[in-house]
């Protein structure tokens, strides 16, 4: 008898630990609205970067028609700043990603940056999968 009752117990256990009860987070904020974020900060990757950028040299403008313009006056080579100025097209994708931290990723040029993360007046792509990139942003 307690073989078969703790043969029920471990199956139940097994089917209970098997649900995708996970949180998954959608974005939280929205640069959506015309507004301008200037890039300050990009660390992360395999190879452990972290760029320090001046307030204003690298800004980016999210438009209502999904495109972003950028103004990129960095002239530091050796630094990850992404994009040369001009008008690049985003959107927001399904995250199929694992793990997923959130519903939904960024996509801008068809580079996908993860998640996104609006707090007052910072903005952070974060990709918490494959060694990815944290992009740290300030509303200019």
């Amino acid at each position: 008898m307690k073989t078969k009752l703790f043969s029920v117990v471990l199956f139940a256990l097994f089917i209970i630990s098997c649900s995708d009860d996970d949180t998954r987070l959608p974005y939280s904020g929205d640069p959506l609205e015309p507004v301008t974020w200037q890039l300050i900060n990009v660390s992360g990757s395999i190879a452990g970067i972290d760029d320090d950028f001046e307030p204003g040299v690298v800004k980016w403008t999210f438009n209502t028609d999904n495109t972003v313009t950028i103004v990129n006056n960095n002239t530091d080579e050796a630094k990850t700043d992404f994009f040369e100025s001009g008008n690049y097209t985003y959107e927001y994708v399904e995250n199929t990603d694992s793990p997923e931290a959130c519903l939904n990723t960024i996509k801008i040029s068809n580079i996908d940056f993860g998640c996104v993360n609006v707090t007052g007046n910072t903005m952070r792509f974060t990709q918490p999968y494959a060694d990815g990139y944290i992009l740290t942003f300030q509303k200019f």
